[in-house]
C-alpha cells in the first residue's frame, strides 16, 4: 500500500479516486497564445500573514476602542436591570468570533483586538499608517494636524470567512470557510449597549467612571437630560418635546419591539453619542474631530435598527443579507428593498482563478467586491466626490492573503482522528457516483481571460435549479429609474475611482490591485435578466442568458461548509440529497457540533412541549426555519441532483466529497 495526499492508496482504482479529475481539468488549460499557463499555487496562511489576514483594516472601524473596554453589555443584568459583565468578553460563545491564532505582524509588532476579524486603526490616519497596536495601548488621542484622532474598533473580511468544525469536544479551524458568526447580534448587542449609556443615567455614570472622566455624576446627568431632550424633538407623537416623549420611545422599541419613532431619532442618537465622545476623550465643541462626526452618525444609524417598514428575515449565524444591505447602505437611500435574501458566508478558497464572483456570477472585479463588503461592513463615503474611509490599500493586501488559502483537506484537518480516517473503498463507489452525476455541473473545462487562466464556472438556470430565487432577484432591482447593474457599478466604482486619485495611485498600481492581466476589464451583470457585453469590454467571458441563477463551484473541500445551498437551508450533505419535502424544516445554526457520516450540522429538530416541531420566533437568531421568505430549502433534487440515488450510493458519494481532489491549479 502506498500514501498519495495523505490517503492510502492500494490499486489503480483508488490512484484515480486521488488524482483522476484533475487529469479531466487540466487538459484544457492554455492561454489565448496556446501555451500551457503556469499557476501559483497557494501556500497557505500562517505567522505574520495569519495576524494580517485577520486584522487589517479595510477602513469600516465604527467604534471608539475605549468605549468597547469600558462598555456593558445589556444582555446580562441584575435583579436591578443593571448591566453586569463587560461588552468586550465570551465573544465566542456569545456571537461565533473566533479567538486570533496570531497577533504579530511581519514587523512583530502586536494587533490590539485577540478576535478574528476585529481591527483596530487610527481614525483620520492615511491608509498606509492606520493599524492601531498592543503598544500604543496607552495612547488615547492623537493630533494629526488640526485633527483630533482616536482607536476605532472594526471588521474586516476574514470576520465572515474563518471558520471551524466542533467534533467531540475538540475545535478544527478550518482557512477560509464560512464563519459561523453572528453578525447582526455582534453588532445589536454593542448598539443597545451604548444606547443604555445614553439613555439611562446610572448606567452612564458608571461608563463615565470606567472611562476616568472627571465628575461623572454631573456629566452623565447633562448627558442624560441632551439626549432625551434630542430624542424627544425628533420622534414625538402625540407630545410634541421633552423627555415624555422621548422616554415613550424608549419604552415602544423595548417592550413593544416597535422601532417606528425610534428611528425618527437617529439624528439625535447621533449628536448624543458626538457629545459623549468629546466628553470622554476630552475633546473641546471647537476641536476638529475629522470624520469621528460622521461614525458617530454611522452608529446613530446603527442602534435604530432596520426601517421598520423594510421586511426582514432573520440572517442568525454564519449568514448576512449583503447585496441588501450594501445597496440600502450606499445606493438606495430611502428607496430600499426588503433585507428577504440572507446567504451563506461563502467559503474563499480558490477565488484568484475564479472568473466570476459571488454566489450569483455577476461581477469579475476583486476590488469592486471588496470595496463594497468595507462599505456593507461599516466603511463612509464622506462627500459627493467619494471620498471615503475605505482602505483599499489593505483590501489589496487582504486579496493577496486570500489567494494564499488552500483548499482545505480532510486528512490534514483531522489527522490523528481515529474515527473520522476516510473508507477508501466506499470512497471510490463515491468517485463512479460523483462522475455519474455530479462532474457535469460542479466541474468546467472553461478557461477564460486575458491570460487564459481564469475558470469559468457553470451558471445554473433558477428554473431548473429551483433553489429560492431571492438573492438572485434582489440583487438586480433597480434603484429608483436606475438599473442596480449600473447603480452598483458607478456607484461603488465612484468610491474606488476616488481613492485611486486622492492617494495618487498609478495606472500600473491599479492594474495590479484589479489584477488586469488576470481578469481585464471590470464589469458587473445582471444575471437574471441577461448580459451581452462581453464583446463591448473586449473580454471572451460575462455573456450569460436572462432566468441565470447561481453558480455550481467545484466541491473539493466542501465538507467544510455546512449548512448548504446558496442560503445555508440545508443542514447537511445527507439532507441535501434527500428530497426536499424530507428536508428538515427547522433546525438549530449555531450548534457546529459535526457530524461526519451525514457530513454537515449534528442538528436536533426544534420542538414544542408536545413534541412537536416548532416555529422560531422573531429574533431567534440560532433557529433555522425554513418556510419564512429566503429561507426556502427546496431545488437541487431530482436525477440530475442525486436525490433518487439509494442510500447506499449516497453514504460513498458523501465519503468521496471528504477527499475530492482541487483543480490543478489550487492541487495539493
Amino acid at each position: 500500500m502506498k500514501k498519495i495526499s495523505g490517503i492510502l492508496v492500494g490499486s489503480a482504482a483508488l490512484v484515480t479516486l486521488v488524482i483522476g479529475c484533475v487529469n479531466l481539468s487540466s487538459k484544457n488549460s492554455r492561454n489565448p497564445s496556446g501555451s500551457a499557463v503556469v499557476y501559483e499555487k497557494p501556500p497557505g496562511l500562517s505567522g505574520a500573514d495569519l495576524a494580517n489576514f485577520e486584522h487589517l483594516s479595510e477602513g469600516a472601524d465604527i467604534y471608539p476602542y475605549e468605549w468597547m473596554k469600558a462598555l456593558r453589555s445589556v444582555a446580562f443584568k441584575d435583579a436591578n436591570d443593571k448591566a453586569t459583565k463587560p461588552f468586550y468578553s465570551d465573544f465566542y460563545n456569545r456571537f461565533g468570533i473566533l479567538p486570533s491564532s496570531n497577533l504579530k505582524d511581519e514587523n512583530g509588532n502586536t494587533y490590539l483586538i485577540p478576535y478574528v476579524g476585529l481591527t483596530a486603526a487610527w481614525s483620520n490616519h492615511p491608509p498606509q499608517q492606520s493599524e492601531a497596536y498592543k503598544e500604543t495601548e496607552e495612547e488615547i488621542v492623537r493630533q494629526i494636524g488640526e485633527v483630533k484622532s482616536i482607536k476605532m474598533v472594526g471588521t474586516n473580511c476574514s470576520f465572515c470567512h474563518s471558520g471551524s468544525l466542533d467534533f467531540r469536544g475538540t475545535n478544527y479551524r478550518v482557512q477560509g470557510t464560512q464563519s459561523t458568526t453572528d453578525v447582526r447580534s455582534f453588532f445589536k448587542d454593542m448598539a443597545t449597549s451604548t444606547l443604555a449609556v445614553l439613555a439611562k443615567e446610572e448606567a452612564a455614570v458608571d461608563f463615565l467612571k470606567r472611562m476616568k472622566v472627571s465628575e461623572p455624576e454631573r456629566k452623565a446627568k447633562e448627558l442624560h437630560e441632551y439626549f432625551l431632550r434630542r430624542l424627544g424633538e425628533t420622534t414625538y407623537g402625540l407630545v410634541k418635546v421633552g423627555p415624555i416623549s422621548a422616554q415613550l420611545t424608549l419604552i415602544k422599541a423595548k417592550y413593544l419591539k416597535d422601532t417606528h419613532r425610534l428611528y425618527r431619532g437617529k439624528q439625535a442618537i447621533a449628536d448624543s453619542l458626538e457629545k459623549l465622545l468629546r466628553m470622554t476623550y476630552g475633546f473641546s465643541e471647537t476641536d476638529d474631530i475629522g470624520e469621528l462626526k460622521a461614525r458617530m452618525k454611522f452608529l446613530g444609524t446603527l442602534m435604530v435598527g432596520t426601517d421598520p417598514k423594510t421586511d426582514e428575515t432573520e440572517s442568525g449565524y454564519g449568514r448576512t443579507d449583503a447585496f441588501g444591505r450594501i445597496g440600502n447602505l450606499v445606493l438606495r437611500g430611502d428607496d430600499a428593498i426588503s433585507y428577504t435574501a440572507p446567504v451563506s458566508l461563502p467559503w474563499i478558497w480558490g477565488i484568484k482563478y475564479m472568473a466570476m464572483l459571488h454566489y450569483n456570477g455577476n461581477s469579475n472585479s476583486v476590488i469592486l467586491r471588496n470595496v463594497g463588503q468595507s462599505l456593507g461592513l461599516g466603511a463612509l463615503i464622506l462627500d459627493k466626490d467619494g471620498t471615503s474611509t475605505v482602505n483599499v490599500h489593505n483590501l489589496g493586501r487582504l486579496e493577496a492573503l486570500v489567494h494564499k488559502i488552500q483548499v482545505p483537506r480532510w486528512e490534514k484537518v483531522f489527522a490523528g482522528v481515529t474515527e473520522l480516517q476516510v473508507n477508501q473503498q466506499l470512497a471510490e463507489r463515491g468517485r463512479q457516483v460523483y462522475e455519474s452525476r455530479c462532474i457535469e455541473c460542479h466541474e468546467s473545462n472553461k478557461f477564460v481571460g486575458p491570460s487564459g487562466q481564469l475558470r469559468l464556472y457553470n451558471m445554473m438556470p433558477l428554473a431548473e435549479l429551483g433553489t429560492d430565487p431571492n438573492a438572485a432577484r434582489n440583487a438586480v432591482k433597480s434603484v429608483g429609474t436606475v438599473h442596480f447593474e449600473d447603480s452598483i457599478f458607478n456607484g461603488v466604482g465612484g468610491v474606488k475611482a476616488r481613492y485611486y486619485q486622492k492617494n495618487n495611485m498609478t495606472d500600473e498600481q491599479q492594474a495590479e490591485i484589479e489584477y488586469r492581466s488576470l481578469r481585464g476589464k471590470e464589469f458587473f451583470r445582471d444575471t437574471l435578466n441577461g448580459y451581452a457585453n462581453q464583446e463591448k469590454n473586449g473580454l471572451d467571458y460575462g455573456n450569460v442568458d436572462a432566468g441565470t441563477g447561481y453558480k455550481a463551484r467545484h466541491l473539493a473541500g466542501v465538507w467544510a461548509t455546512a449548512p448548504f445551498l446558496h442560503n445555508g437551508s440545508v443542514p447537511s450533505m445527507w439532507d441535501l440529497l434527500q428530497p426536499a419535502h424530507l428536508r428538515p424544516k427547522i433546525f438549530n445554526v449555531k450548534d457546529k457540533e459535526f457530524n461526519p457520516v451525514k457530513m454537515g450540522l449534528k442538528y436536533e429538530r426544534e420542538k414544542n412541549m408536545l413534541g412537536f416541531t416548532k416555529s422560531c420566533g422573531k429574533g431567534e437568531q440560532r433557529c433555522f426555519d425554513t418556510t419564512l421568505t429566503g429561507n426556502h430549502n427546496t431545488g437541487h433534487e431530482g436525477r440530475y441532483y442525486g436525490t433518487d440515488l439509494p442510500d447506499a450510493d449516497k453514504h460513498a458519494l458523501i465519503e468521496y466529497l471528504k477527499v475530492l481532489p482541487p483543480e490543478p491549479e489550487y492541487s495539493w
